[in-house]
Order: structure tokens, then C-alpha cells, then sequence
């Protein structure tokens, strides 16, 4: 492609990225509404076995206990360290668990622990959906502000260029351009690569560079 087809091409990216998103938040809004309305009727209606024998209560009082809990789901999954269920002694499959690297006991201790944690994780199931929305909202937001002219520019310049950019190099090269928000936006783009080692710069995968420099001579 040329620099023309190049910017009409980073457009177009972004203006289909922003399509998919919005799709993508309409659906898990709509996951993660009837998630949380079933964990909220699910927690009363337990509170109301649990409690009915002992004490007359509302129906209000139970949905508010009710909600203090699935408030204390997204307390608890706020705390949960980023990919703590790699640690499972166990290894999921749809056929059940099997153990990595020997026989499952399911009477071990730390077996035990490790299904207690896989059956926890049911319950946060409307807390990470609603997370994961929150992601789609600021992916949108980034999407929806970026500005596909610089970002189609400097792509078209990035695929001139065999090997990395440093980005002293890219900022001397667009300074008019805003250098932090131009970075931003061409995260948003797969196949640009951010490296960091031996030095932080730019380049572009193989495969975005294939399909940015269809004919000889473009790029």
C-alpha cells in the first residue's frame, strides 16, 4: 500500500475495532446483568432458608443481605492475583480434573484447596464480567479518541523502515505530533511491536508489514 491506502486502511481499522467493541459490551453487559441478578436471588433465597427458622424478616432485608454479599464478590475477586489458578495442583479439562504429572487423589489437602478455589470461582463469575466490560468501556474510550491521521501516518513511515524505530527517532520524526498519544493509539493497532530491549522502539510484525506492503515497491 501507499501512505494514501495506508491511512485509509488505519481508519478503517479503527472505525471497525470501535464496532466490535460496542458489540462486545452489549453482550457482556447483558452476561453480566443476568449473572449478578441471578447471584442476588440465588444469596437471598439461601439467606431465606438459612434464616427463616430463626427470625422473620423482610423479603427486603434478605435481597439487602443479599446484596451486601455480592458486594463482598467484588471485594474478593478485586483482591485475586492475576493468573493465581496456574498454580492448581491439577490441570481442568471437560472430562473433570486430572492431576499433572501423576494420579489425582481428591483427598489430598492441597487438592481440596485447589477445587475450593476452582468452586469459588462460580461465584465471581459476575464480578469478572463486569470487569472485563469496564475493559471494553476503556478500549472503546481510547478507540473512539485516537486519531487515525497520525496513526496512519506513522504506520506508513513504520513500514518504510526494514528495522526497529527507536522512539527519540519517531518523535524527531513527527514533531508535531503529540508523541504520548501517538504511542497510545499505535498500541491499538495488532502487529506493531513495542520492544523494550536492548532499547524501547518500534516495529511491525511480519505479518502486518505483508499485508501494508502488498505489491513490490510499496513499502
Amino acid at each position: 500500500m501507499h501512505a494514501e491506502a495506508i491511512l485509509a486502511w488505519t481508519q478503517a481499522h479503527f472505525r471497525r475495532e470501535c464496532r466490535l467493541t460496542l458489540l462486545g459490551i452489549g453482550l457482556l453487559s447483558l452476561a453480566s446483568a443476568a449473572v449478578l441478578a441471578a447471584t442476588l436471588l440465588l444469596s437471598a433465597g439461601g439467606l431465606w432458608l438459612a434464616l427463616s427458622g430463626l427470625v422473620r424478616l423482610d423479603a427486603w432485608v434478605y435481597l439487602l443481605l443479599a446484596a451486601g454479599w455480592v458486594a463482598l464478590l467484588f471485594f474478593g475477586h478485586a483482591r485475586r492475583e492475576p493468573g493465581y489458578l496456574n498454580d492448581l495442583p491439577f490441570r481442568l479439562s471437560p472430562l473433570g480434573f486430572a492431576r499433572t504429572g501423576g494420579n489425582f487423589n481428591p483427598l489430598e489437602p492441597r487438592y481440596l484447596g485447589g477445587m475450593a478455589q476452582v468452586a469459588a470461582e462460580t461465584f465471581y463469575l459476575g464480578p469478572r464480567l463486569t470487569k472485563n466490560t469496564i475493559g471494553l468501556l476503556l478500549r472503546y474510550r481510547s478507540l473512539a479518541r485516537a486519531d487515525a491521521q497520525a496513526a496512519g501516518t506513522a504506520l506508513a513511515w513504520l513500514a518504510e523502515r526494514p528495522a526497529r524505530v527507536s522512539l527519540p527517532e519517531l518523535r524527531s520524526r513527527f514533531p508535531d505530533m503529540d508523541g504520548d498519544a501517538l504511542l497510545r493509539d499505535l498500541r491499538l493497532i495488532p502487529g506493531v511491536l513495542h520492544l523494550t530491549a536492548p532499547a524501547p522502539g518500534l516495529s511491525l510484525s511480519d505479518s502486518l508489514r505483508k499485508e501494508l506492503c502488498q505489491a513490490p515497491g510499496d513499502c
